[in-house]
């Protein structure tokens, strides 16, 4: 077992944060501990607001002439509240460091490329989410309609991001999706990447 830093991989730059690797019949395996990220001139931190709800239907015609985006999500390192994933939203790359749950969030994003993804994402076994993602207008907000694949199928939410806390307090949900799971720890994306469909869901979809 060896140590490496962070900046042996040239794209991202962290402190106190320690990668553990080793090989098993070859194959590398590297683990994340203590991940603080160091902010440079090439990451920013940002604060995200947010509002979660499950689709409970889909009205005839929503989906059918909008065009949506394959999303692969991966999960490198989870520790409580911070968490260390890697996306790519139609070939577009990045790895986000996130910190909090619920409603409001600390993100930093990272461009990276096609190439570093794929070299980091069997990284993620196991606890990953794939999904396409539909965005839809709705009296000036953005919806973004995400329809879950996979172990998570048929899993559908609307996520809705706000700048301010505000906007996101008077905000009122299409009927279609009133089910609020905002706050909800078992459909945040990390825990239902680890853990698949939450039991409630029998429940959300029995709301009406």
């Amino acid at each position: 077992m060896c140590q490496k830093s962070a900046s042996s991989f040239g794209f991202f730059s962290f402190r106190e944060l320690t990668l553990e690797y080793t090989t098993v019949k070859g194959v590398p395996f590297l683990s994340f501990r203590n991940a603080f990220v160091y902010e440079d001139k090439a990451m920013r931190t940002e604060w995200e607001i947010e509002r979660k709800f499950v689709v409970t239907f889909v009205p005839e015609g929503l989906l059918e002439t909008r065009q949506s985006v394959t999303i692969r999500q991966g999960y490198i390192s989870t520790d409580g509240e911070r968490q260390i994933r890697i996306l790519d939203e139609g070939g577009k790359y990045t790895m986000t460091i996130s910190q909090g749950v619920g409603h409001k969030r600390q993100d930093t994003p990272i461009a990276i490329s096609a190439e570093q993804f794929e070299q980091l994402w069997p990284l993620t076994q196991h606890m990953r989410v794939e999904k396409q993602r539909y965005r839809i207008g709705f009296f000036g907000h953005s919806l973004m309609l995400d329809v879950f694949a996979g172990h998570l199928e048929p899993l559908m939410m609307v996520e809705v991001e706000f700048d301010s806390a505000m906007n996101s307090r008077q905000f009122l949900p299409p009927d279609f999706a009133e089910f609020e799971v905002t706050h909800r720890r078992e459909y945040q994306h990390v825990h239902l990447a680890k853990f698949g469909l939450p039991d409630s869901l029998a429940l959300a979809s029995c709301h009406y």
